[in-house]
This record gives C-alpha cells, sequence and structure tokens, in this order.
C-alpha cells in the first residue's frame, strides 16, 4: 500500500470513528449504564434548580445527590443556551466534548512531532472510550473535567518549555495565571483532579526548587480558592452537611481503602496501556522483554499470589460495583478464580515501575498523587478514563516516544483496533450480556 492510499485509508478511519461517536449519541448509547439515571436524577435537576434560583440551589447543593463540585452545573446553567430541554442540552455536551479531542491532538502532535493525521488519528482512540461517551451522550461532569484538565497541562508544558529556556517575562506570568485557572476550573467540576495541583507544588518545591515559581502559583491559586472557601463555608464543610447524611462522605472516602484499591488502579494501567504493551512485543524480541517487566511483574504477582493464599483477596471475588474491565472479565470468563485479575494488575505494577524508574522523582511525584483516586471506598474505571492515556503520554518523564517514530502506523493500528474491540466488548456488556444491574447482581450469586 503506497503512501497516498495509507493517508486516505488513515482520513477515512478518523471519519469513521467521528461518525459512530454522533451514531452513538443518536442511538442513546449508555454503556456506562449508570449515565442516564445520573443526569435525570442529580445532573439535569441541579442545573434548572441553578437557573431558577442560584443562591438557594447552591447552598442546598447536596439535595440534588451529585457527588461532584457545582462547577459545571453552574458554567451550564449561566451560559449554556441550550438548556430548555433534555435532548438539546445533551446535544451540546457532545459537541463541547469534542474539544477534548482536538485538544488532546494538540497536544500529542506538539510534543511527538507528528504529521495532523496522525496525531488526529491517535487521538480520535479518546472518542472509542465508552465512559467518555456515555458523560457526553449523557450530558454529564466528567468530560468538562477532562477539558478542563488538558488545558491546564497545556499551559503546564508551556510553562516548562519557558522555564527550561530561562525565559521570565510576562509569558510566564499568563502561563502561571492560566494554569492554576483552568486546574482550578478542573478541580471544581471533578475534586480528585486536584492530583494536578498538587502535583505541581510538589515537584516545584522538591524537584525543581523554583520557589519564585511557586510562590506566585500558590499566591494565585489562593485567589482561585476564594469560591472554595465561600461553598465550605456555605455548607459547613467539604460538602453540604444539611442535606448529606452526616459521615457519609466521609465513611466512603479514607486512607484505609488505598491498599485495598491499589490492585484496581495496576490493573487499570494494564488496561490503558496494553496497545503500547503490544507494539513493544510486536517489535522486540522475547529476551528483551522479559527483561525489561520480568522483576518488578514476578515480585508484585507474588505478593498478590501469597494474599490470595491467605484469603485477603476474597472479598474481590464478590465485587458488585465498580473494580473495572479485566474483574468482570475474570468473573465472566474465569469463574471469579482471581487469578486472571493477579495477573493484569501485576502486569499493570511492572508498566507503572517501569514508567517510574525512568525518571524516579518526577514520576514518583505524580503517581503518589495519584493515590487520590484510591479513597473512595467503590473505585470505577470511569474514573481513570481516559486519565491514564493522558499521564502517559503528556505528564509521565518516560521513552513513550518510542511509539511515536518508526512505530507510529504500529501504535495507531493497534491502538484503534484495540479501543475499538473495547467499545464494542462494553456494548456488548451492556446491551447483551447484562442488560440491568440487578441481571448483573444475578449473575454474581449464581
Amino acid at each position: 500500500m503506497n503512501l497516498e492510499k495509507i493517508s486516505y485509508f488513515k482520513i477515512l478511519l478518523i471519519f469513521t470513528i467521528i461518525i459512530s461517536y454522533f451514531l452513538g449519541f443518536f442511538l442513546r448509547e449508555n454503556t456506562s449504564g449508570g449515565a442516564e439515571s445520573d443526569f435525570v436524577n442529580a445532573t439535569w435537576p441541579a442545573i434548572q434548580a441553578i437557573k431558577e434560583n442560584f443562591y438557594f440551589s447552591i447552598k442546598n447543593y447536596g439535595k440534588f445527590g451529585d457527588g461532584s463540585w457545582p462547577m459545571f452545573h453552574i458554567l451550564n446553567a449561566l451560559f449554556n443556551p441550550f438548556t430548555f430541554s433534555e435532548y438539546f442540552f445533551q446535544l451540546s455536551i457532545t459537541f463541547v466534548s469534542l474539544l477534548n479531542f482536538f485538544i488532546f491532538e494538540s497536544l500529542i502532535r506538539r510534543k511527538f512531532k507528528l504529521e495532523k493525521i496522525d496525531s488526529f488519528l491517535f487521538a480520535s482512540v479518546i472518542l472509542l472510550l465508552p465512559f467518555f461517551r456515555s458523560s457526553a451522550f449523557w450530558g454529564l461532569t466528567e468530560n468538562f473535567g477532562w477539558l478542563f484538565l488538558l488545558i491546564g497541562i497545556k499551559y503546564y508544558l508551556d510553562l516548562e518549555d519557558l522555564l527550561e529556556k530561562k525565559i521570565l517575562n510576562s509569558k510566564v506570568l499568563l502561563c502561571i495565571f492560566f494554569l492554576c485557572f483552568f486546574s482550578s476550573l478542573a478541580l471544581y467540576t471533578r475534586q480528585y483532579l486536584i492530583f494536578f495541583p498538587i502535583f505541581i507544588f510538589l515537584k516545584l518545591f522538591f524537584i525543581e526548587k523554583n520557589f519564585k515559581i511557586l510562590f506566585l502559583i500558590s499566591i494565585i491559586y489562593l485567589i482561585f480558592s476564594l469560591p472554595g472557601i465561600l461553598l465550605i463555608y456555605l455548607w459547613g464543610g467539604l460538602y453540604d452537611t444539611v442535606n448529606v447524611p452526616p459521615g457519609n462522605v466521609l465513611v466512603n472516602h479514607q486512607p484505609k481503602y488505598i491498599i485495598k484499591n491499589l490492585p484496581f488502579l495496576f490493573s487499570f494501567f494494564a488496561f490503558y496501556l496494553m496497545p503500547f504493551f503490544l507494539v513493544e512485543c510486536f517489535s522486540k524480541n522475547i529476551k528483551e522483554i522479559t527483561q525489561k517487566y520480568y522483576k518488578s511483574f514476578l515480585i508484585y504477582f507474588l505478593v498478590l499470589i501469597l494474599f490470595y493464599l491467605f484469603n485477603f483477596l476474597e472479598p474481590l471475588k464478590n465485587v458488585t460495583m465498580g473494580g473495572g474491565a479485566f474483574l468482570k472479565i475474570d468473573y465472566i470468563l474465569f469463574e471469579r478464580k482471581l487469578f486472571f485479575f493477579i495477573l493484569m494488575s501485576s502486569l499493570g505494577f511492572a508498566f507503572l515501575y517501569d514508567i517510574i524508574k525512568e525518571n524516579p522523582k518526577s514520576n514518583l511525584i505524580l503517581s503518589f498523587c495519584l493515590l487520590i483516586f484510591c479513597l473512595p471506598k467503590f473505585i470505577f474505571q470511569e474514573y481513570y478514563e481516559p486519565l491514564i492515556l493522558i499521564l502517559f503520554l503528556l505528564l509521565y518523564k518516560n521513552n513513550v516516544n518510542y511509539f511515536f517514530g518508526k512505530k507510529t502506523n504500529l501504535t495507531i493500528i493497534i491502538s484503534t483496533i484495540y479501543f475499538a474491540i473495547y467499545l464494542l466488548g462494553s456494548i456488548y456488556y451492556k446491551y447483551f450480556l447484562f442488560l440491568n444491574f440487578d441481571s448483573w447482581k444475578q449473575f454474581l450469586n449464581s
């Protein structure tokens, strides 16, 4: 196949993925399962209430049952002209969610010096991710969080470039301002995205030791924290303590859950980084791959096997909510033996360990900040989609350039096929295998 035909094929593939994205909206795709009910019972009532009575609705925000802070709802209630209709509002969020695709494309093209057609095609895998699609189609908060995070990362990378070149002028101040602004918007939209400001602080303090920039960022973050401080004062805590059962949030978010959730976290790394591992498998010999991963894989695998033998992993056999794709595959195909899940979690640990050792200081700090995602009692894969891809390609300091040199076409092909299979598998799981949550629970009890 000559270069011209390859280019036409890539263009066709991009348009096919975009068409599938909009087709998913018009077919009311809901592979995440709970997207429709979340919208009907929480998101939409909150937006309508804020339109009618801003102060009362914000003060009593907890009664809507939405776990995120109200930035998404405020922005849409005040500025989205399509809130007159559920359908048109959801369509508007579907279009706005596309901005994630375009910004992600521009960032990976900039970082890896890709041709536009290649960067567009690779970035389009974000439009195949089931949780991303469901959030877009049903007008939920997640994709606004990813959007603000990506823009924040854009200004973070700009700031890194300027500081590396030792440029100190108005551009630096603008980068700092917009970095703080958009990362604050991300936090106000999805609380877990606080990991990014924490990462910035820790890196500037412990690695860069750039206390001037740290001081400036601290001042601007302090200014942008004022609305949050006002909310905390209004609510009497980090959440609406009047309308949310006392202690409910604290009971379901505790440091003790971190250890329990680490196997899930590692399995998510394995899941989303699997295409890159497959590229290595096709490109390198077995000896190279084994030398790269076997020590860390074997150590963690043996630890989990030891935990399994002493029944510490027994609760993983009865997870009704969350757990991720690999755990569900273990349930469905391997009768909850957990061996497949242990294998995948160990592989994910090996991936993360390999990333960290390439730049121990920066990558370890970033990984430490991700522990905030392990605080909930129930851990869901949607928290990490497309987070792990964003971190691996944009924030982790690793040898990811290997995949975008001579291996660009192979990386794109494998990634597209892998995430397309993921989407089709999610559709099959939701619409043919388990039609509702009750059928899933019946399967677990059988």
